[in-house]
């Protein structure tokens, strides 16, 4: 009977502290001696922050806390406690087995008689068989020809490394996308697809466990222990009803079952601490999601509000503030780091496939509610905002005015937005004055020639998008003047906004 036992074999990418080597470590070696890591350093990042919020859960669980912000704060001061960890792991050993016959690990092995009953029912011509092992890898991944990017395995029938299908499994309960399944017809949205996920970086693998630890009053249950509740619930959620077919060897993996799961949890009795909130106009708060169409650094202040009263940014991260605090200032310097994953949401076939993982510095004065330095930031990019707003007004009217038989909507709608060439332009500019304002927060005179040399980047960006993209105009005797008034008005309103 083929076996692979998730605490004794190699399957966690991790990128050693000592040297930044790679390896493939165990779930015992992982959590035994996590200072010895860096980070993970999964290829996927869907798979390493799913791979990431199962060892949270673990630490959680073995601790059946911290249930208030002092035990949290104790714990953090004392150390990983990988005692109480591995005696959590021996206990429930027999739960991480990935092939177990009655049990394997974030599966359901009732979707074999599921399968069989259903076809017990159908003519031989429409009887479904288990999909190829790639299918674990992502739903959208099927409709090869939506893809941008193309993470996708190459191959339908290649089999699946038994580690490698480990990681996807977690992936998949996470981030996979609503749409038709082999088993329950149509599966809902899994709990972190759409949003952006966020997640505290300490120095090792063993501070960024601790300074995500989560208070809640009462834990819950793991998917391993056989029901599904609370924080430890959410964090193990089983969106789906997987199988997985091992080959004879228990090395790997060649054929699966993907059925519907639970649905999402509920949404306001369990927000999620990971995600980034930020307000709305109706004084509602509303998810930071995934656009595919919007860089991730455009909405970079929402991971840096801190109001607890309007739950407003994210939680794990002003979690995090409380404990850097009790740090000294250069351990704390050297902590403040938040990564960022996510992947559109949606059914599968809405929008292509992609993902998405950056980082940012976590200063902890950008964490001080009514922070004046992330105020100053928002300001900064809401300058870029309404510098997109004048290249468009402009460049339409050079083309209005230009050309009066031109139909605007038909033919110069991919010239006028999204103006990716500007916002390619800016993004460098703006990761400069990212890391100025977390480099010297409360300093304004530095902060202020910061400023003026994003304002200066900014005007270079769009008078160059502007020049190109009104290339296409022909000039004659009505364009010419027309063009030289859009761009004066342009300089103008460049002016104004930076006045």
């Amino acid at each position: 009977m083929s076996s692979y036992d998730l605490l004794t074999e190699g399957w966690i990418p991790v990128a050693r502290a000592k040297d930044g080597s790679f390896a493939a470590v165990s779930l015992t070696e992982v959590l035994a001696t996590p200072s010895e890591f860096a980070a993970l350093a999964d290829a996927n990042p869907l798979a390493e922050i799913a791979t990431l919020r199962l060892l949270l859960a673990i630490v959680q669980a073995a601790l059946n806390g911290p249930t208030k912000d002092d035990d949290r704060l104790r714990q953090f001061r004392q150390g990983f406690p990988a005692d109480e960890v591995a005696g959590y792991l021996e206990t429930h050993r027999t739960c991480f087995d990935l092939f177990h016959p009655t049990a394997p690990f974030f599966q359901d092995h009732t979707l074999l008689s599921s399968l069989a009953e259903r076809n017990s029912k159908a003519t031989a011509s429409s009887q479904m068989r288990p999909r190829p092992a790639v299918d674990l890898g992502f739903p959208q991944m099927a409709a090869a020809q939506k893809i941008l990017h193309s993470h996708a395995h190459h191959g339908a029938n290649r089999v699946l490394d038994a580690g490698e299908a480990a990681r996807l499994l977690l992936a998949h309960q996470a981030f996979a996308r609503a749409g038709k399944v082999q088993i329950g017809g149509s599966a809902k949205i899994s709990p972190l697809s759409g949003a952006l996920v966020v997640a505290p970086e300490g120095r090792n693998l063993a501070e960024t466990l601790l300074l995500s630890l989560h208070v809640r009053n009462s834990m819950g249950s793991p998917v391993w222990t056989g029901s599904v509740s609370g924080w430890l619930g959410r964090l193990t959620w089983p969106s789906r009803r997987i199988l997985l077919f091992s080959d004879d060897t228990g090395r790997h993996v060649t054929h699966v079952i993907i059925g519907t799961g639970r649905p999402p949890p509920e949404k306001i009795a369990n927000r999620e601490p990971m995600f980034a909130y930020r307000r709305a106009k109706n004084a509602n708060r509303y998810r930071v999601l995934v656009q595919p169409e919007r860089a991730t650094w455009r909405d970079v202040t929402a991971l840096y509000q801190s109001d607890h009263a309007n739950q407003m940014g994210a939680e794990i991260l002003t979690e995090a503030a409380l404990l850097l605090r009790h740090t000294d200032p250069d351990l704390r310097s050297r902590m403040a780091a938040v990564n960022v994953y996510g992947a559109p949401g949606g059914a599968q076939k809405d929008t292509p496939a992609l993902w998405i993982r950056d980082r940012f510095p976590l200063p902890v004065e950008f964490l001080t509610p009514g922070s004046p330095a992330v105020a100053a930031l928002s300001g900064r990019l809401d300058e870029a905002d309404r510098v997109d707003a004048a290249l468009q007004k402009q460049l339409a009217a050079a083309f209005r005015r230009g050309n009066k038989d031109l139909k605007l909507k038909r033919d110069y709608r991919p010239t006028v937005r999204p103006l990716a060439s500007y916002w390619w332009a800016v993004e460098p500019a703006f990761r400069v004055l990212l890391a100025q304002y977390a480099a010297q927060p409360l300093n304004w005179a530095h902060l202020d020639a910061a400023s003026e040399v994003w304002a200066d980047a900014v005007r270079v960006a769009a008078l160059d998008c502007f020049a190109k993209a009104t290339q296409a105009i022909a000039l004659s005797p009505r364009s010419a003047p027309a063009l030289v008034r859009a761009r004066l008005d342009l300089e103008r309103q460049l002016t104004k906004i930076f006045s």
